[in-house]
């Protein structure tokens, strides 16, 4: 079917290209159409993977050797408007005036200047931006091609109390986290002097705990045998979390062999529990699970979406029940804020 689908475009066949051999892949036919699939991944463009995909001032990029570029993504602005400016100022320079990066942050991205400069990493005049590229993008959402069940988020707010020294942490970082501004790691991480350092081990801490403090309600979804997709940020949470139910793990130190059978095993019912991290299980279908459980959770709306999506795809009969694990009172309640206003700011693209 994907031939056949291709051969349309002027196809004779299919060439995978993956990433890592973007910038030495030689054999092109200028005929074909080039699909580009997973194209948020290309939403940096200092980035090598986007230089050798687009090109640069010195050197053409692959894009430059087809006629016809298809671009696909489930989540083509993953958490903010710049993301979409590689793609559109190689594909469609005319639809937003040719701005440079500079005047496009200014207007899509709430720019504004500090004493290290500009930046970009908000959202504004988004219906402008919308109504601009819409004869590009073409937006299908699965509601409308898929009679698929519903998935359901909700918070499960953990009863224990943080340790002493995670409150503390917490209560410093919350300090300073605007909750009206779109600040996020790179802003904490440099309020008066903080390192990134510190807001790593303290997000580490914090998953630590909470995977401490959901175990109770894990082991009671094992009693009822529901199965379950649980998700975490840290390999020493992911390890915590595997060990403690006994079951299997996915991780970037699994190999994709391994990573496949173990999928495969869950799917298959062997055991009610899969734990993960998000970017290994991008891709995967996973239909046998009716929950997912992130005890972390990320701060980009794109890579929750995608992992929460791996059980809500073609095959699943059964609803779908998403649980963020967050403490009531710490700073998981501003990150869950700016993560529902930047998903609006997404809806409207």
């Amino acid at each position: 079917n994907t031939r056949h689908e291709l051969s349309w475009w002027g196809a004779d066949g299919v060439t995978v290209v993956s990433m890592s051999q973007l910038d030495s892949f030689d054999n092109y036919d200028p005929s074909a159409v080039l699909i580009v699939d997973e194209a948020h991944a290309f939403k940096n463009a200092d980035a090598k993977r986007t230089q050798a995909l687009f090109g640069t001032r010195d050197k053409s990029g692959l894009v430059d050797q087809f006629a016809r570029r298809v671009y696909m993504s489930g989540t083509p602005m993953p958490n903010r408007p710049m993301e979409l400016y590689p793609v559109l100022s190689k594909e469609v320079p005319g639809l937003i005036d040719y701005m440079n990066v500079f005047h496009y942050g200014r207007r899509y991205c709430a720019g504004y200047r500090d004493r290290h400069g500009w930046k970009f990493d908000g959202a504004s005049n988004v219906p402008d931006l919308k109504a601009r590229i819409t004869p590009f993008m073409l937006r299908i959402l699965k509601k409308d091609v898929l009679d698929l069940p519903p998935k359901t988020e909700e918070l499960f707010l953990v009863s224990a109390d943080m340790s002493a020294d995670l409150k503390a942490q917490d209560r410093d970082l919350a300090s300073r986290f605007d909750d009206d501004e779109d600040t996020m790691m790179r802003q904490l991480a440099r309020a008066q002097g903080k390192s990134e350092l510190h807001v790593a081990s303290y997000r580490r801490l914090l998953g630590m705990e909470k995977a401490v403090a959901v175990l109770p309600m894990l082991e009671g979804m094992r009693e009822e045998q529901v199965p379950t997709l649980v998700f975490a940020y840290h390999k020493e949470v992911t390890a915590f979390l595997a060990a403690k139910l006994s079951c299997a793990y996915v991780t970037g130190e699994v190999p994709n062999a391994e990573r496949r059978r173990r999928v495969k095993a869950f799917q298959a019912g062997e055991g009610d529990f899969l734990v993960a991290n998000y970017v290994t299980m991008v891709g995967y279908n996973i239909t046998r699970a009716t929950r997912v459980v992130l005890v972390e959770f990320d701060w980009v709306p794109g890579v929750n979406d995608q992992a929460t999506d791996r059980p809500h795809r073609i095959g699943q009969t059964e609803p779908v029940l998403v649980q963020y694990v967050t403490y009531k009172n710490s700073i998981d309640r501003k990150v869950i804020s700016a993560l529902l206003r930047k998903r609006k700011a997404i809806s409207l693209i």
